[in-house]
């Protein structure tokens, strides 16, 4: 465990007290987002320098799942699609950035 997770526990520690003691679910979800993107950095710049490395097929099928979602949602308030909104976000970018592949010219 490094420096990383222990910033992402922090955050998420903050998030569930202020979940437990003030009742404000926004907020909670707001700081669980950040610490989700924060935690999602060191997968962001290992499929930015080799993008080979994560599959692509995995990453489609989750964006594809969440991009679902967002229809099977209940209800049409902002609120109720927020959380499936940034998972399709965050998953369909991370399966962009599996498209690229490196090509090797030989001359």
């Amino acid at each position: 465990i490094g420096k990383l997770e222990y910033i992402c526990l922090a955050l998420l520690a903050a998030s569930g007290l202020i979940w437990i003691f003030f009742s404000a679910p926004l907020v909670n979800l707001g700081i669980s987002f950040i610490a989700h993107f924060v935690g999602a950095v060191p997968t962001y710049k290992k499929v930015w320098s080799d993008p080979k490395s994560e599959s692509t097929a995995f990453w489609s099928l989750f964006f594809f799942a969440s991009l679902l979602s967002i229809f099977a949602s209940p209800g049409s308030s902002i609120r109720d699609v927020l959380l499936p909104v940034y998972y399709t976000f965050f998953d369909g970018s991370l399966f962009v950035l599996s498209l690229r592949r490196r090509k090797v010219f030989k001359h």
